[in-house]
C-alpha cells in the first residue's frame, strides 16, 4: 500500500515517535548524501519492502509533514514504532538484513495471546503494518515485499492486529510518544481514520481488493464498525443515486438511447449496489430502496425505448433489446410493488417478443379477412391491390425480413407463409415482383422470374419495334 510504501517516515528514513532531534539528524544526513549516487545507511527505510522516491523534493516535502503532530499520526498509523526494545529491535535487525519472516516470527509469537498488553501493543501495531505493505490494489510491483499468504488472509490479518491495538488501552501510549503532546483523537476516531485512508487507496485500485476489504470488516468486530458501515453505506448511496439522477435528465431527452442508458447505468452502479448489500444486509430497508429505485429507472429506459420505436414503426430490432434491460432490472428489484411492475412489463414484451412477425401476420390477416368480407358483401366490391403492395412496402419492410426469417415459432412461420401466399396470390406480375421480398423463402424463385419476364418484356419491344418499321416502311413504298 502506498501509505505504507510513500510513507513520510520511510521516506525520511525514521521510525514512528523519533523525535525532533533525530530527525534534525537524518536530514543532515541526507544533505551530505544528496549530492553523490550512495544511499543513507543504517536507518529505517527498510529497501526489502519494495521501491522508494527518495528525491530532495520528496524527501523535503516528508520532513515538511512529520512537523505537525496531526500528520505524524496519520503516518504512524501505517508504519513502524519502536514500543519494546526486547522485541522489536531483533525484528528490526531482521528486516535491514532483508529476513522479515524472522521479524514475522518474533511479533506472530508475542501476539499470540489475543490481549493487547504494555509490553506487546508495537508487536501488533508493526506486525499489521508488515501485512499492510503486501497489500496491492494493482498488478504486484517487481521489487515489493511479496507475502505467502492469500490476499484476502493479508487484508483480514492486517486489519484484525490493527483495530485491534487501536482499541486497546495502550493507544494512548502510542499517540503520546508519536505526537509528545496530549493527542484528543479517541480509539474510535483512530480506527475510522485508519479505515477510512485503507478505503481510499482501495477505491482506486481494483473491486477484488475492495471485496476482501469490506468482507473482512463485516466478519470483524471493532468499536467504529456501526459508524464506518454507516459512513461507506451514505458514500455508496450517493454515488447510486447521481448516477441514477444522470440517467433520467438524459433519457427523457434521448429516448431512443433508452437501452445504453439502461446498460451503462447497470455498469457504473452494480459494483456498488453489492458492496451496499454487503455492509448493510439484504433486509435492509435503505438498501432495498436503493435497489428499487435502480430498478425502476433501468425499467423507464428499457419503456421509453420501446415505445419510442414501436410508436415510430421502426425495423429496428427493439423489442429484443427492450426485454433484455427489463429482465436485467427484475433481477436489481427487492421490493414487491416494483418487481410486479417489472412483470406486467415483461408480460407485455413477451407477446410482441417477435415483434416483426407478430405485424406483418397481423397486417397480412387484416388484408384477408377485408377481402372475406368484401366478397360477402358485394361482387362489385374490390379491393385495390395496388394500395395493399404501397401498404405492405410501408408496414412490411425489407429491413424486417432478416428478424422474420430467424423467428423460431414453427407455428408463427407457418401463418406467415399461409397469409403471404394468400396476398401474393391476388397480386399482378408487376405488383407480385414489388413485394416479393415478403416471400423470403422463394426468393431464389422469384429471382429467376424476375430475369425471365425482364427478357421476355426486351424481346417483345424490340419485336413491336421491328414490326413499326416494317409497316412504316411499307406505307412509304
Amino acid at each position: 500500500m502506498k501509505s505504507v510504501l510513500d510513507n513520510p517516515y520511510r521516506v525520511v528514513g525514521l521510525l514512528s515517535g523519533a523525535s525532533a532531534d533525530e530527525q534534525d539528524c537524518q536530514v543532515r544526513r541526507f544533505k551530505q548524501y544528496a549530492g553523490s549516487k550512495e544511499v543513507i545507511e543504517d536507518d529505517f527505510s527498510f529497501p526489502f519492502l519494495g521501491n522508494l522516491n527518495r528525491s530532495v523534493e520528496n524527501f523535503n516535502s516528508a520532513t515538511s509533514r512529520l512537523n505537525f503532530a496531526s500528520d505524524r499520526m496519520e503516518a504512524s498509523l501505517f508504519w513502524f514504532v519502536l514500543g519494546s526494545q526486547m522485541t522489536d529491535e531483533p525484528a528490526f535487525d531482521a528486516f535491514k538484513e532483508g529476513k522479515f519472516d524472522r521479524a514475522v516470527k518474533i511479533w506472530n509469537e508475542i501476539t499470540q495471546s489475543g490481549m493487547v498488553t504494555k509490553s506487546n501493543y508495537s508487536a501488533y501495531h508493526n506486525l499489521s503494518t508488515l501485512y499492510l505493505s503486501g497489500i496491492s490494489t494493482e498488478k504486484p510491483i517487481p521489487g515489493t515485499l511479496q507475502i505467502e499468504l492469500s490476499s484476502e488472509d493479508i487484508i483480514f490479518r492486517a486489519l484484525f492486529l490493527k483495530l485491534k491495538f487501536l482499541e486497546s488501552d495502550f493507544f494512548s501510549e502510542f499517540k503520546y510518544l508519536v505526537t509528545n503532546e496530549t493527542c484528543q483523537l479517541s480509539n474510535a476516531d483512530a480506527q475510522l481514520m485508519f479505515l477510512g485512508q485503507i478505503l481510499s487507496e482501495i477505491e482506486e485500485g481494483n473491486s477484488n481488493a475492495r471485496k476482501n476489504f469490506i468482507e473482512s470488516i463485516i466478519n470483524l468486530d471493532f468499536i467504529a464498525k456501526v459508524r464506518f458501515l454507516s459512513d461507506f453505506a451514505e458514500g455508496l448511496n450517493s454515488r447510486i443515486k447521481y448516477q441514477i439522477e444522470r440517467t433520467t435528465t438524459k433519457r427523457k431527452s434521448e429516448k431512443h438511447l433508452g437501452d445504453n442508458l439502461g446498460e451503462c447505468l447497470l455498469k457504473d452502479t452494480k459494483e456498488d449496489l453489492c458492496f451496499l448489500k454487503v455492509a448493510l444486509g439484504a433486509s435492509s430497508g435503505e438498501f432495498i430502496s436503493t435497489a428499487d429505485n435502480l430498478a425502476n429507472e433501468m425499467l423507464q429506459c428499457s419503456i421509453d425505448y420501446y415505445n419510442f420505436y414501436r410508436n415510430n414503426n421502426s425495423g429496428h430490432n427493439f423489442v429484443g433489446k427492450a426485454l433484455s434491460l427489463a429482465n436485467k432490472a427484475f433481477e436489481i428489484a427487492e421490493g414487491t410493488v416494483v418487481r410486479e411492475r417489472i412483470s406486467d412489463t415483461l408480460n407485455i414484451y413477451e407477446k410482441m417478443k417477435d415483434y416483426e412477425i407478430s405485424n406483418a401476420i397481423e397486417i397480412l390477416q387484416h388484408l384477408r379477412d377485408t377481402k372475406e368480407s368484401y366478397s360477402k358483401l358485394s361482387s362489385r366490391t374490390k379491393i385495390n391491390w395496388s394500395k395493399v403492395v404501397d401498404t405492405i412496402i410501408r408496414t412490411i419492410p425489407r429491413i424486417h425480413i432478416a428478424q422474420i426469417r430467424s423467428v423460431k415459432d414453427s407455428s408463427k412461420q407457418r401463418e406467415y407463409r399461409e397469409l403471404v401466399d394468400f396476398v401474393m396470390g391476388n397480386l399482378n406480375t408487376i405488383q407480385y415482383l414489388r413485394v416479393s421480398y415478403i416471400s423470403y423463402w422463394k426468393a431464389e424463385n422469384i429471382g429467376a422470374l424476375a430475369l425471365t419476364i425482364i427478357k421476355t418484356i426486351f424481346n417483345l419491344t424490340q419485336d413491336i419495334i421491328v414490326l413499326f418499321f416494317r409497316l412504316l416502311f411499307s406505307f412509304i413504298g
